[in-house]
């Protein structure tokens, strides 16, 4: 969606407009019904990785060799 605001609109009710914004629509700064700015969402912030190490002490098991070959007498310890 796509709203029009005049710069005097948007000065009294810019909180009501940047909440419009946050909801992912545009919001178009008019001055003498000519289009002078627009208002968009801001990108996404990238995800990055943020797994901390020992996040998960204490819940895993290792019954095995790590770097051998699984073998089927090995599955037997899983169940």
């Amino acid at each position: 969606m796509r709203t029009q605001a005049t710069v005097e609109e948007l000065r009294n009710g810019l909180n009501s407009y940047l909440a419009e914004v946050e909801k992912g629509n545009e919001v178009v700064v008019c001055r003498s019904s000519k289009p002078i700015a627009r208002i968009v969402p801001a990108a996404p912030a990238s995800h990055k990785n943020r797994t901390k190490i020992g996040w998960a002490d204490n819940t895993l098991r290792i019954l095995g060799p790590v770097t051998g070959p699984v073998l089927e007498d090995d599955w037997a310890m899983l169940k």
